[in-house]
């Protein structure tokens, strides 16, 4: 949206002087006519840029143990590795599913480092805890849900803090893979998936969701488990329990409730998350795409609520991905799959595409005013300018004043013609500041 310059007037005026005329008992004093001295009119301009809020992006990666197998398991180098029991695959011949989410990563983050205020946190959180399956009173201590923000998010917009958190984020991804226990933080573990998301968007430290975006990326091979009160059994009911290890698995036997494919719970839990003005973003990657996982990731990705739209000739979406909806606005699925790491580099292109677009309802002002009656916002809608001074419903000011920042709100309706894009709507912000 184009911003005109705005002009700030600075007056300030002398009071005239005066001819005085004072009587003191005979005495008469004859006072000479002064000229009066004025200070004059001072007039600075001042230009006021509105810009948009860089996002907030907390990546919540999954670390369970099947990130141990190949990304890619038909080439004949990769044999068993990875399996429990097994050696772990050669980064070089058969990389393994966190060899390639690493090396995709760092690509990312130093060529997008700035497109958000990013962080990390990594889940099971593997520890001396243990949970206990209620259908066999096994106990598990690969289960446990995230307990720690592992990068917090940056606290400004500033390019250098958010380059020094990527890397921060970027290190963080790598020193997983080199820890080889995973009770000491490496790969293992089970898919608490639900109960993680709902941790990390409650610690994130995300603030207003009115003033600015903020997302959970989850990146994840597998189907959620992990979860003791499903209500799922494999013992009770086989047919509604989808064990994540597969029905003949002896993993499905020992652990008859952590076992179940948690996807509907794991749902609910993110739908909840996204009434708190938090969306979350779904990345699938390796070889998981049977029936299952794709009914499972797409649930969870469709109540997370990062739409994912068509572009001209359904461009963003996947290559498999031959039909928008009935809308014509979004791709068929709403998970970016990724079983390359072409692919896996692709979704992160495309997220980080769409969350700089930003929410239009919210700018940054700079420089900030501190007082909102200081401002006019003229907005010209079909053609039609309209001023709403302070106070006005159609707008709202929030100063920091530990910060120094300050941010106009737009709102409804205003706003969500905005969002829509249905109308050409620009706007000017104007301040007067009067000593």
């Amino acid at each position: 949206m184009p911003f005109a310059p705005i002009k700030t007037a600075l007056l300030v005026r002398a009071p005239l002087g005066a001819a005085l005329m004072l009587a003191v008992a005979c005495q008469t004093y004859d006072f000479q006519p002064v000229t009066p001295v004025s200070l004059g009119q001072t007039t600075t301009e001042v230009t006021i840029t509105a810009k948009q809020l860089k996002p907030n992006l907390m990546l919540v990666l999954d670390r369970s143990g099947s990130m141990r197998l190949p990304f890619d398991p038909t080439p004949a180098a990769c044999g068993t590795c990875g399996q429990t029991g097994q050696p772990s695959c050669d980064p070089a011949t058969c990389p393994s599913r966190w060899d390639v989410l690493t090396s995709t990563a760092t690509d990312f983050l130093s060529q997008n480092g700035t497109v958000a205020r990013m962080g990390v946190a990594f889940y099971p959180a593997l520890s001396g805890a243990t949970i206990l399956d209620p259908g066999s009173n096994n106990t598990s201590n690969f289960c446990t849900a995230a307990s720690a923000i592992d990068v917090a998010l940056p606290s400004s917009d500033d390019d250098a803090d958010l380059r020094n958190s990527a890397d921060a984020v970027d290190f963080a991804i790598r020193r997983v893979g080199a820890t080889a226990s995973p009770l000491s933080g490496g790969v293992g573990g089970g898919t608490p998936t639900g109960d993680s998301l709902v941790y990390v968007a409650a610690n994130a430290g995300f603030g207003s969701t009115i003033q600015r975006q903020s997302f959970l990326l989850l990146m994840t091979d597998g189907l959620p488990n992990c979860n003791p009160a499903s209500g799922l059994n494999a013992n009770d009911n086989p047919a509604a329990c989808d064990c994540t290890d597969g029905p003949t698995s002896a993993v499905c036997t020992y652990y008859p409730v952590l076992d179940c494919n948690d996807f509907n719970e794991t749902a609910r839990k993110v739908r909840a998350v996204r009434d708190t003005g938090v969306k979350t973003i779904v990345i699938g990657y390796g070889d998981v795409f049977g029936a299952s996982a794709q009914q499972s990731l797409e649930q969870i990705a469709v109540a997370g609520d990062f739409q994912r739209r068509c572009a001209s000739g359904g461009g963003e979406c996947d290559p498999s991905d031959t039909a928008c909806l009935q809308t014509g606005t979004q791709c068929t699925e709403q998970f970016f799959r990724a079983t390359s790491k072409e692919q896996l580099s692709a979704a992160l292109a495309a997220i980080s595409s769409s969350i700089l677009q930003g929410d239009p309802c919210v700018v940054k002002l700079e420089p900030a005013p501190v007082d909102a009656s200081f401002l006019t916002v003229l907005v010209t809608e079909k053609g039609v300018t309209t001023a709403y001074p302070d106070p006005s419903d159609v707008w709202d000011f929030a100063f920091d004043s530990q910060s120094g920042n300050a941010t106009l709100t737009f709102n409804d309706p205003l706003c969500s013609k905005m969002r829509s894009l249905s109308e050409d709507i620009t706007y000017e912000i104007r301040s007067v500041h009067r000593l």
